[in-house]
């Protein structure tokens, strides 16, 4: 065989393959950003039963395409081989510690989440699951450090402080938890959780006029407010105004 063949063959053997799944790769991509996730599990099942073990990055998009469709014990299993392939991709790591919270593991996730942060103390995204995490397992003093964090990140977003809020009144530090809710407020003055929140500080420490002028804020952005509205029906209660609670009621 003279060179020119050769080396045809050998681009045939080794170039046309590797463009192939290049190809097969965006194609992949592009279903990913249409949402046609089981045409992507279809694509990527099928290929994994031809080759046995996919590429970190085949495993991540067949792991996402499980967990849209609420698949989390597969998506669990194939994100742990994305990551045993590369531990340090952040992308693959917050993938992976959502699934753990899918599937009931949140002190699995918390630990992954944190070592995002280690890897990048700015991940806003590892941030915010690590405060929802803490704030369920009542850990208000960690909650509280990291919504400071994130407000030093943001100091415009109303949810970081109202989320404050909430884990510094469960520490009882009242005054500091109205400063974080009224704060919230500043940046988004109809917020209702923000304004429920707040409205319940109030009333506990029987500001019942304070505590319904707060309340018909957030009843004006949201009529409908079940909370909102039963607890306007105490203050009025409170404030001995009887017919007015009955039809609050």
């Amino acid at each position: 065989m003279n060179k020119v063949g050769f080396a045809f063959c050998l681009f045939i053997v080794y170039c046309l393959p590797a463009h192939s799944q290049q190809n097969e790769g965006e194609e992949i991509e592009k279903l990913m950003l249409l949402g046609k996730y089981r045409e992507v599990i279809a694509r990527l099942e099928q290929r994994q039963a031809e080759v046995m073990e996919l590429s970190a990055e085949e495993y991540f998009n067949l792991g996402v395409s499980y967990q849209r469709l609420l698949k989390n014990n597969k998506a669990l299993k194939v994100l742990l081989e994305a990551n045993r392939i590369e531990s340090q991709n952040q992308a693959y790591q917050m993938a992976l510690a959502n699934s753990f919270v899918q599937t009931g593991q949140p002190a699995f996730a918390l630990g992954i989440y944190k070592d995002v942060v280690y890897l990048d103390s700015t991940n806003v995204s590892a941030l915010i699951e690590i405060g929802k995490i803490l704030l369920e397992e009542g850990n208000n003093t960690g909650a509280e450090e990291v919504y400071n964090k994130l407000i030093e990140l943001d100091t415009s977003n109303a949810c970081f402080y109202r989320q404050l809020g909430y884990s510094q009144y469960k520490q009882k530090k009242k005054d500091a938890a109205i400063s974080s809710y009224g704060k919230s407020l500043e940046i988004d003055s109809l917020n209702t959780s923000s304004i429920l929140q707040l409205s319940k500080i109030y009333f506990k420490d029987e500001q019942y006029e304070k505590t319904y002028d707060l309340i018909r804020r957030g009843l004006s952005v949201n009529a409908f407010n079940l909370p909102l509205n039963r607890l306007a029906a105490e203050v009025l209660f409170k404030l001995q105004k009887y017919d007015a609670a009955a039809v609050q009621y």
